[in-house]
Protein backbone atom coordinates (compact mmCIF):
# COMPACT_ATOMS: atom_id res chain seq x y z
CA UNK A 1 0.00 0.00 0.00
CA UNK A 2 1.35 3.73 -0.68
CA UNK A 3 1.42 5.97 2.19
CA UNK A 4 -0.65 8.91 1.21
CA UNK A 5 1.50 10.78 3.42
CA UNK A 6 4.52 10.42 1.22
CA UNK A 7 6.17 13.35 -0.07
CA UNK A 8 7.27 13.82 -3.28
CA UNK A 9 11.26 14.39 -3.57
CA UNK A 10 12.35 17.85 -4.19
CA UNK A 11 13.30 18.52 -8.36
CA UNK A 12 16.65 19.35 -9.13
CA UNK A 13 16.89 22.23 -12.01
CA UNK A 14 20.39 23.24 -13.13
CA UNK A 15 18.60 26.32 -14.50
CA UNK A 16 15.48 28.61 -14.90
CA UNK A 17 15.43 30.66 -17.30
CA UNK A 18 12.11 32.85 -17.90
CA UNK A 19 11.41 33.54 -21.57
CA UNK A 20 8.96 36.25 -21.94
CA UNK A 21 5.73 37.52 -20.27
CA UNK A 22 2.21 39.11 -21.48
CA UNK A 23 -0.67 40.76 -20.11
CA UNK A 24 -4.00 39.95 -21.89
CA UNK A 25 -6.35 42.94 -21.23
CA UNK A 26 -9.42 41.97 -19.45
CA UNK A 27 -8.03 38.28 -18.89
CA UNK A 28 -4.88 37.99 -16.56
CA UNK A 29 -1.01 37.09 -17.43
CA UNK A 30 0.78 34.65 -19.07
CA UNK A 31 4.47 33.90 -18.62
CA UNK A 32 6.85 31.28 -20.65
CA UNK A 33 9.81 29.81 -19.20
CA UNK A 34 12.75 27.01 -19.83
CA UNK A 35 14.02 24.57 -16.87
CA UNK A 36 16.93 22.53 -17.37
CA UNK A 37 17.37 19.04 -15.81
CA UNK A 38 20.96 17.81 -14.39
CA UNK A 39 21.00 15.47 -16.91
CA UNK A 40 21.07 18.44 -19.89
CA UNK A 41 17.24 17.72 -21.06
CA UNK A 42 14.82 20.90 -21.20
CA UNK A 43 11.16 21.44 -20.60
CA UNK A 44 9.32 25.01 -21.79
CA UNK A 45 5.92 25.61 -20.43
CA UNK A 46 3.60 28.82 -20.17
CA UNK A 47 1.67 29.30 -17.04
CA UNK A 48 -1.92 31.41 -17.61
CA UNK A 49 -3.10 33.70 -14.51
CA UNK A 50 -5.92 34.31 -14.65
CA UNK A 51 -7.85 37.52 -13.17
CA UNK A 52 -10.64 37.78 -10.41
CA UNK A 53 -13.57 37.30 -12.54
CA UNK A 54 -17.29 37.12 -12.31
CA UNK A 55 -19.35 34.01 -13.91
CA UNK A 56 -19.58 36.06 -17.29
CA UNK A 57 -15.73 35.19 -18.18
CA UNK A 58 -15.65 31.07 -18.21
CA UNK A 59 -17.48 28.71 -20.41
CA UNK A 60 -17.36 25.09 -21.04
CA UNK A 61 -17.59 23.83 -24.67
CA UNK A 62 -18.63 20.73 -25.38
CA UNK A 63 -19.06 18.62 -28.38
CA UNK A 64 -22.50 17.11 -27.89
CA UNK A 65 -21.96 14.46 -30.12
CA UNK A 66 -19.95 12.81 -27.74
CA UNK A 67 -22.88 12.62 -24.83
CA UNK A 68 -25.76 12.03 -27.55
CA UNK A 69 -23.63 9.78 -29.95
CA UNK A 70 -21.24 7.87 -27.64
CA UNK A 71 -17.89 6.85 -28.98
CA UNK A 72 -16.29 3.56 -30.17
CA UNK A 73 -13.23 2.39 -27.91
CA UNK A 74 -10.37 0.47 -28.86
CA UNK A 75 -10.54 -3.66 -28.24
CA UNK A 76 -11.54 -4.27 -24.40
CA UNK A 77 -10.30 -0.33 -23.68
CA UNK A 78 -11.29 3.07 -22.39
CA UNK A 79 -9.73 5.14 -25.44
CA UNK A 80 -11.54 5.91 -28.23
CA UNK A 81 -11.54 4.30 -31.81
CA UNK A 82 -11.26 7.45 -33.95
CA UNK A 83 -11.94 5.75 -37.39
CA UNK A 84 -14.52 3.92 -36.09
CA UNK A 85 -16.24 6.44 -33.91
CA UNK A 86 -15.79 8.79 -36.86
CA UNK A 87 -17.36 5.75 -38.96
CA UNK A 88 -20.28 5.51 -36.45
CA UNK A 89 -21.06 9.45 -36.46
CA UNK A 90 -20.09 10.20 -40.38
CA UNK A 91 -18.04 13.03 -39.42
CA UNK A 92 -14.79 14.10 -38.26
CA UNK A 93 -14.72 13.76 -34.26
CA UNK A 94 -13.84 16.69 -32.03
CA UNK A 95 -13.52 20.28 -32.95
CA UNK A 96 -10.79 22.30 -33.57
CA UNK A 97 -9.53 25.02 -30.82
CA UNK A 98 -9.96 27.73 -33.57
CA UNK A 99 -12.82 27.04 -34.41
CA UNK A 100 -14.50 26.79 -30.75
CA UNK A 101 -12.85 30.49 -30.04
CA UNK A 102 -14.67 31.41 -32.82
CA UNK A 103 -18.11 29.95 -32.23
CA UNK A 104 -18.11 31.35 -29.33
CA UNK A 105 -17.71 35.06 -30.08
CA UNK A 106 -20.97 36.72 -31.67
CA UNK A 107 -22.22 40.36 -32.52
CA UNK A 108 -24.19 40.64 -29.41
CA UNK A 109 -21.77 39.67 -26.59
CA UNK A 110 -18.26 40.98 -28.47
CA UNK A 111 -15.34 40.41 -26.84
CA UNK A 112 -11.93 42.57 -26.09
CA UNK A 113 -10.00 39.29 -26.33
CA UNK A 114 -10.70 35.30 -25.87
CA UNK A 115 -8.19 32.68 -24.66
CA UNK A 116 -9.30 29.18 -24.78
CA UNK A 117 -7.61 25.77 -24.00
CA UNK A 118 -8.75 22.02 -24.16
CA UNK A 119 -9.58 21.07 -20.79
CA UNK A 120 -9.38 17.11 -20.07
CA UNK A 121 -9.59 13.99 -21.46
CA UNK A 122 -13.16 13.31 -20.89
CA UNK A 123 -14.90 12.14 -24.42
CA UNK A 124 -11.77 10.90 -25.90
CA UNK A 125 -12.22 8.03 -23.16
CA UNK A 126 -14.49 6.38 -20.97
CA UNK A 127 -14.13 7.46 -17.25
CA UNK A 128 -14.52 10.88 -16.94
CA UNK A 129 -16.90 13.89 -17.13
CA UNK A 130 -17.97 17.12 -16.89
CA UNK A 131 -20.38 19.65 -15.10
CA UNK A 132 -22.25 22.42 -16.63
CA UNK A 133 -24.81 24.40 -15.00
CA UNK A 134 -25.37 22.05 -12.41
CA UNK A 135 -26.00 18.48 -15.09
CA UNK A 136 -23.23 15.64 -15.28
CA UNK A 137 -22.18 15.26 -19.08
CA UNK A 138 -20.79 11.95 -20.14
CA UNK A 139 -20.34 9.32 -22.50
CA UNK A 140 -24.16 7.58 -22.91
CA UNK A 141 -23.36 3.16 -20.98
CA UNK A 142 -20.04 4.91 -19.29
CA UNK A 143 -20.05 1.92 -16.58
CA UNK A 144 -17.26 3.25 -14.88
CA UNK A 145 -18.80 6.23 -13.41
CA UNK A 146 -19.91 5.54 -9.55
CA UNK A 147 -17.74 6.33 -6.92
CA UNK A 148 -15.96 9.54 -5.79
CA UNK A 149 -14.09 11.37 -8.33
CA UNK A 150 -11.55 14.42 -7.60
CA UNK A 151 -12.97 17.47 -9.48
CA UNK A 152 -12.05 21.01 -9.85
CA UNK A 153 -15.26 23.18 -10.13
CA UNK A 154 -16.11 26.96 -10.63
CA UNK A 155 -19.41 27.79 -8.65
CA UNK A 156 -22.02 30.62 -9.05
CA UNK A 157 -19.31 32.71 -6.24
CA UNK A 158 -17.18 33.22 -8.95
CA UNK A 159 -14.43 31.13 -7.73
CA UNK A 160 -12.47 28.05 -8.60
CA UNK A 161 -11.95 25.21 -5.80
CA UNK A 162 -11.81 21.52 -5.59
CA UNK A 163 -14.24 19.07 -4.28
CA UNK A 164 -15.23 15.13 -4.25
CA UNK A 165 -18.20 14.53 -6.32
CA UNK A 166 -19.72 10.97 -5.64
CA UNK A 167 -21.36 9.88 -8.51
CA UNK A 168 -23.97 6.24 -9.12
CA UNK A 169 -24.04 5.13 -12.47
CA UNK A 170 -23.18 9.06 -13.75
CA UNK A 171 -26.11 10.08 -10.88
CA UNK A 172 -24.74 12.68 -8.96
CA UNK A 173 -25.43 12.22 -5.07
CA UNK A 174 -24.77 15.55 -3.86
CA UNK A 175 -26.53 18.65 -5.13
CA UNK A 176 -25.00 20.54 -7.70
CA UNK A 177 -27.09 23.41 -8.61
CA UNK A 178 -24.14 25.68 -7.24
CA UNK A 179 -21.27 23.78 -9.71
CA UNK A 180 -21.03 25.91 -13.34
CA UNK A 181 -18.32 24.33 -14.26
CA UNK A 182 -16.79 20.82 -13.28
CA UNK A 183 -13.76 19.24 -14.06
CA UNK A 184 -13.39 15.44 -13.65
CA UNK A 185 -9.25 14.45 -13.06
CA UNK A 186 -6.69 13.45 -10.98
CA UNK A 187 -5.44 16.01 -8.57
CA UNK A 188 -1.81 16.00 -8.64
CA UNK A 189 -1.52 19.04 -5.73
CA UNK A 190 -4.78 19.00 -3.27
CA UNK A 191 -4.58 21.62 -0.79
CA UNK A 192 -1.29 22.66 -0.88
CA UNK A 193 -0.16 18.72 -0.53
CA UNK A 194 1.61 16.94 -3.26
CA UNK A 195 -0.12 13.67 -4.55
CA UNK A 196 2.95 11.38 -6.25
CA UNK A 197 2.16 9.43 -9.43
CA UNK A 198 2.51 6.32 -7.71
CA UNK A 199 -0.71 6.88 -5.44
CA UNK A 200 -2.89 7.95 -8.46
CA UNK A 201 -1.34 4.65 -9.77
CA UNK A 202 -2.74 2.50 -6.65
CA UNK A 203 -6.24 3.84 -7.01
CA UNK A 204 -6.41 2.42 -10.01
CA UNK A 205 -7.75 5.70 -11.50
CA UNK A 206 -9.76 5.55 -14.62
CA UNK A 207 -9.37 8.55 -15.64
CA UNK A 208 -5.25 8.51 -15.56
CA UNK A 209 -4.60 4.77 -16.23
CA UNK A 210 -7.36 4.76 -19.99
CA UNK A 211 -3.84 5.95 -21.46
CA UNK A 212 -0.50 3.94 -20.32
CA UNK A 213 1.46 6.99 -22.56
CA UNK A 214 0.48 9.16 -19.81
CA UNK A 215 2.73 7.21 -17.15
CA UNK A 216 5.54 5.57 -19.57
CA UNK A 217 6.89 7.22 -22.04
CA UNK A 218 9.15 4.79 -23.77
CA UNK A 219 11.26 7.34 -25.76
CA UNK A 220 11.90 9.14 -22.55
CA UNK A 221 10.35 12.84 -23.56
CA UNK A 222 12.00 13.03 -27.59
CA UNK A 223 13.72 11.36 -30.17
CA UNK A 224 16.47 12.97 -32.57
CA UNK A 225 13.53 11.75 -35.18
CA UNK A 226 9.97 13.58 -34.71
CA UNK A 227 8.79 10.86 -37.30
CA UNK A 228 9.54 8.20 -34.41
CA UNK A 229 7.44 10.35 -31.91
CA UNK A 230 4.77 10.14 -34.73
CA UNK A 231 4.52 6.50 -35.66
CA UNK A 232 5.49 5.02 -32.25
CA UNK A 233 2.76 7.36 -30.10
CA UNK A 234 0.03 6.02 -32.77
CA UNK A 235 0.51 2.02 -32.48
CA UNK A 236 1.63 2.07 -28.90
CA UNK A 237 -1.89 2.84 -27.75
CA UNK A 238 -2.64 -0.28 -29.95
CA UNK A 239 -0.46 -3.03 -27.86
CA UNK A 240 -0.63 -1.25 -24.52
CA UNK A 241 -3.18 -3.64 -21.74
CA UNK A 242 -6.53 -3.59 -22.53
CA UNK A 243 -7.41 -4.15 -18.58
CA UNK A 244 -7.34 -1.76 -15.50
CA UNK A 245 -5.83 -4.26 -13.68
CA UNK A 246 -2.91 -5.38 -16.55
CA UNK A 247 -2.21 -0.80 -16.95
CA UNK A 248 -2.00 -0.91 -13.41
CA UNK A 249 0.10 -3.72 -12.49
CA UNK A 250 2.53 -2.20 -15.46
CA UNK A 251 2.67 1.76 -13.78
CA UNK A 252 3.04 0.73 -9.91
CA UNK A 253 4.48 -2.71 -9.72
CA UNK A 254 6.91 -2.36 -13.19
CA UNK A 255 5.95 -5.91 -13.76
CA UNK A 256 5.26 -7.66 -17.08
CA UNK A 257 1.82 -7.70 -19.04
CA UNK A 258 1.24 -9.57 -22.36
CA UNK A 259 -1.27 -8.37 -24.43
CA UNK A 260 -3.30 -10.18 -27.43
CA UNK A 261 -4.62 -7.33 -29.34
CA UNK A 262 -7.09 -7.65 -32.80
CA UNK A 263 -4.77 -5.98 -34.85
CA UNK A 264 -3.84 -5.57 -38.38
CA UNK A 265 -0.99 -7.62 -39.35
CA UNK A 266 0.48 -4.38 -40.97
CA UNK A 267 0.29 -2.71 -37.82
CA UNK A 268 1.85 -5.69 -35.89
CA UNK A 269 4.41 -5.49 -38.25
CA UNK A 270 5.34 -2.21 -38.43
CA UNK A 271 5.44 -1.93 -34.68
CA UNK A 272 7.74 -4.88 -34.44
CA UNK A 273 10.03 -2.57 -36.92
CA UNK A 274 9.83 0.70 -34.67
CA UNK A 275 11.14 -1.55 -31.80
CA UNK A 276 14.40 -3.25 -33.59
CA UNK A 277 14.93 0.16 -34.95
CA UNK A 278 14.48 2.35 -31.68
CA UNK A 279 16.40 0.12 -29.75
CA UNK A 280 13.36 -0.84 -27.47
CA UNK A 281 13.90 -4.81 -27.24
CA UNK A 282 14.01 -4.03 -23.55
CA UNK A 283 10.59 -2.74 -22.80
CA UNK A 284 8.26 -4.47 -26.17
CA UNK A 285 9.23 -8.30 -27.13
CA UNK A 286 6.94 -9.04 -30.15
CA UNK A 287 6.62 -12.44 -29.99
CA UNK A 288 4.44 -12.82 -33.35
CA UNK A 289 2.37 -10.61 -35.72
CA UNK A 290 -0.89 -12.66 -36.21
CA UNK A 291 -4.02 -12.21 -38.03
CA UNK A 292 -7.67 -11.71 -36.67
CA UNK A 293 -8.08 -15.26 -35.96
CA UNK A 294 -4.42 -15.42 -34.23
CA UNK A 295 -3.30 -12.23 -32.33
CA UNK A 296 -0.33 -10.61 -32.05
CA UNK A 297 1.32 -11.33 -28.78
CA UNK A 298 3.27 -8.36 -27.11
CA UNK A 299 5.25 -8.80 -23.85
CA UNK A 300 5.60 -4.60 -21.90
CA UNK A 301 8.40 -5.13 -19.38
CA UNK A 302 9.69 -2.48 -16.60
CA UNK A 303 11.99 -0.71 -15.30
CA UNK A 304 10.44 2.05 -17.53
CA UNK A 305 12.14 5.49 -18.17
CA UNK A 306 10.10 8.62 -16.86
CA UNK A 307 7.16 9.66 -17.79
CA UNK A 308 8.52 13.41 -19.56
CA UNK A 309 5.29 14.15 -21.92
CA UNK A 310 3.10 16.89 -23.09
CA UNK A 311 0.31 17.89 -20.42
CA UNK A 312 -1.82 21.09 -19.10
CA UNK A 313 -2.50 20.87 -15.52
CA UNK A 314 -5.64 22.89 -14.22
CA UNK A 315 -5.80 24.27 -10.83
CA UNK A 316 -6.27 27.36 -8.76
CA UNK A 317 -4.62 29.70 -6.40
CA UNK A 318 -5.54 31.13 -2.57
CA UNK A 319 -7.89 33.49 -3.71
CA UNK A 320 -9.50 30.90 -6.01
CA UNK A 321 -8.28 32.21 -9.55
CA UNK A 322 -7.37 30.03 -12.45
CA UNK A 323 -4.11 28.84 -12.66
CA UNK A 324 -3.04 26.86 -15.72
CA UNK A 325 0.65 24.87 -16.41
CA UNK A 326 1.42 24.56 -20.32
CA UNK A 327 3.74 21.86 -20.68
CA UNK A 328 5.55 21.32 -24.22
CA UNK A 329 6.96 17.37 -24.84
CA UNK A 330 7.85 15.76 -27.62
CA UNK A 331 10.13 17.72 -29.10
CA UNK A 332 13.87 18.74 -29.84
CA UNK A 333 13.54 21.85 -27.19
CA UNK A 334 11.25 20.05 -24.61
CA UNK A 335 11.53 16.90 -23.47
CA UNK A 336 7.50 17.09 -21.83
CA UNK A 337 7.21 16.76 -17.49
CA UNK A 338 6.40 14.11 -14.78
CA UNK A 339 3.09 14.52 -12.89
CA UNK A 340 6.01 15.00 -10.08
CA UNK A 341 7.58 17.87 -11.96
CA UNK A 342 4.37 19.20 -12.76
CA UNK A 343 3.26 19.19 -9.58
CA UNK A 344 5.91 21.18 -7.69
CA UNK A 345 6.05 23.91 -10.54
CA UNK A 346 2.56 24.16 -9.84
CA UNK A 347 2.52 24.76 -6.35
CA UNK A 348 5.74 26.92 -6.91
CA UNK A 349 3.29 28.85 -9.20
CA UNK A 350 0.78 29.52 -6.65
CA UNK A 351 -1.40 26.56 -6.83
CA UNK A 352 -2.95 25.03 -4.10
CA UNK A 353 -4.91 22.60 -5.63
CA UNK A 354 -4.60 21.55 -9.66
CA UNK A 355 -5.02 17.96 -11.32
CA UNK A 356 -4.36 16.13 -14.77
CA UNK A 357 -6.31 17.90 -17.98
CA UNK A 358 -5.42 16.56 -21.52
CA UNK A 359 -2.01 15.32 -22.68
CA UNK A 360 -0.02 15.22 -25.70
CA UNK A 361 -1.17 17.03 -29.12
CA UNK A 362 -4.06 18.29 -27.24
CA UNK A 363 -1.87 20.28 -25.18
CA UNK A 364 -2.80 24.08 -26.34
CA UNK A 365 -3.76 27.50 -25.28
CA UNK A 366 -4.81 29.80 -27.94
CA UNK A 367 -5.41 33.72 -28.02
CA UNK A 368 -8.28 35.17 -29.77
CA UNK A 369 -8.39 39.13 -30.14
CA UNK A 370 -10.44 41.15 -32.10
CA UNK A 371 -8.63 43.88 -34.34
CA UNK A 372 -11.98 46.18 -33.70
CA UNK A 373 -14.48 45.66 -31.00
CA UNK A 374 -17.95 47.05 -31.22
CA UNK A 375 -21.22 45.62 -30.16
CA UNK A 376 -22.53 45.10 -33.18
CA UNK A 377 -19.82 44.52 -35.37
CA UNK A 378 -17.44 41.56 -34.89
CA UNK A 379 -14.33 42.00 -36.93
CA UNK A 380 -11.62 39.20 -38.27
CA UNK A 381 -11.05 36.47 -36.06
CA UNK A 382 -7.24 36.54 -35.21
CA UNK A 383 -5.74 33.44 -33.63
CA UNK A 384 -2.32 32.68 -31.62
CA UNK A 385 -0.92 29.58 -30.23
CA UNK A 386 1.20 30.40 -26.90
CA UNK A 387 2.50 27.26 -26.75
CA UNK A 388 4.03 24.60 -28.89
CA UNK A 389 1.82 21.82 -29.39
CA UNK A 390 3.48 18.64 -30.36
CA UNK A 391 1.75 17.61 -33.07
CA UNK A 392 3.14 18.21 -36.73
CA UNK A 393 4.10 21.85 -37.24
CA UNK A 394 3.11 22.23 -33.58
CA UNK A 395 -0.51 23.25 -34.94
CA UNK A 396 -3.56 22.33 -32.80
CA UNK A 397 -5.81 19.50 -32.84
CA UNK A 398 -9.72 17.89 -33.13
CA UNK A 399 -10.58 18.74 -29.16
CA UNK A 400 -13.99 17.16 -27.70
CA UNK A 401 -14.62 19.87 -25.11
CA UNK A 402 -12.71 23.49 -24.34
CA UNK A 403 -12.17 26.07 -21.58
CA UNK A 404 -12.60 29.85 -22.13
CA UNK A 405 -12.18 33.20 -20.62
CA UNK A 406 -13.98 35.77 -22.46
CA UNK A 407 -13.30 38.93 -21.85
CA UNK A 408 -16.53 41.25 -22.85
CA UNK A 409 -16.15 44.50 -24.58
CA UNK A 410 -16.80 47.35 -21.92
CA UNK A 411 -19.05 49.13 -24.49
CA UNK A 412 -21.65 45.91 -24.42
CA UNK A 413 -21.97 45.65 -20.92
CA UNK A 414 -25.68 46.19 -20.60
CA UNK A 415 -26.10 43.02 -23.30
CA UNK A 416 -24.02 40.31 -21.30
Amino acid sequence: MIDTKETIPDIEWSDKSPDWEREIVGIGNITAETRKRPDGSQITFSTLYAGDFDIRYYDLLLDDRFANLGIETEPNGLLIDQIKTGEKWETSVGTKPEDWLAQKDDPLTPAVAMIGFPATNTFWQKGGFMVRFGQVINLPDDETLTGSFETLTFTKNGGWGYQDIELVNAEPHQPLDDVLIGLSMPMILKNGILVPQNEIVARGDYRALADLRNFIDFSNGMSDQSEFNFKFFDLIRKFQPSTLAGARRLTFEGGIAVVRANIPAADAKEFAGIVKEFGLEKHFNVFEVGDENKPTRVEIRGPFPPNRIPITIIGHDEEDKLVAGFFNGRQEGSTGVTFDEAAHIMREKGAVDAGIGVAGGDVSLILKTLEEAHPFYVSENRFEILNSPSNKGSQTRLAPNMLTIKAPDPSAGHLY
